[in-house]
């Protein structure tokens, strides 16, 4: 199961090592893989040469958690954020002030990205797509701010056992909505075609 970043490292995984992954729960975009995402605005300033680094340096200092809610306010959307507890935003915003966490930051987003739009080698292909033999689920908010739900499922039909639901909230939709996205994953999960594998 990832979310983000983490459903691009389980689309990856499913494809490059498929005898490792039995199953997959994609919640909310996965970071570059699909065609059409699009970072937000702080992620393009991250990925600029100059105003990118004083970013990076600035990320350092300390800052109001409300600084920290508002950055994620563009990502997540209002509801989640205002879900979220002071001690889950500490943990966005804190790690970045250890030595060395915001240059590693700015340096995975320049990998992914060339200002708001992913580079192509991380975008996967219909080809690899249709690669993936696993049972996979796609929790899409219907607000996420990376890619509409409507315009991932294209891509979505090329793998041959993904179901695609569109669900409330944005891009961390469980906090719009546990208790549906729990239903949903634990309904996938019960499916005959995963609970009979070794």
């Amino acid at each position: 199961m990832g979310n983000s970043l983490g459903g691009l490292f389980t689309l990856w995984a499913a494809i490059d090592r498929p005898e490792r992954v039995s199953a997959a729960t994609i919640v909310g975009a996965p970071a570059t893989a699909i065609a059409g995402l699009r970072g937000t605005a702080a992620m393009a300033t991250m990925t600029a040469p100059i105003r990118g680094r004083a970013v990076q340096c600035a990320m350092r200092l300390p800052s109001p958690a409300s600084l920290a809610r508002d950055a994620l306010t563009e990502a997540l959307g209002r509801r989640a954020v205002d879900a979220m507890t002071d001690d889950m935003i500490d943990l966005h915003r804190l790690p970045l002030r250890l030595p060395g966490q915001a240059r590693s930051y700015r340096a995975l987003l320049r990998r992914l990205l060339r200002g708001r739009v992913p580079r192509s080698e991380n975008v996967l292909t219909g080809a690899e797509l249709a690669r993936i033999a696993c049972p996979v689920l796609f929790l899409w908010g219907e607000q996420d701010v990376f890619l509409r739900a409507e315009d991932a499922r294209p891509s979505v039909a090329a793998i041959p056992r993904a179901r695609f639901e569109s669900v409330r909230g944005g891009h961390a939709p469980w906090f719009d909505d546990a208790a549906g996205c729990a239903a949903l994953i634990d309904d996938f999960l019960r499916a005959p075609d995963i609970t009979a594998r070794p």
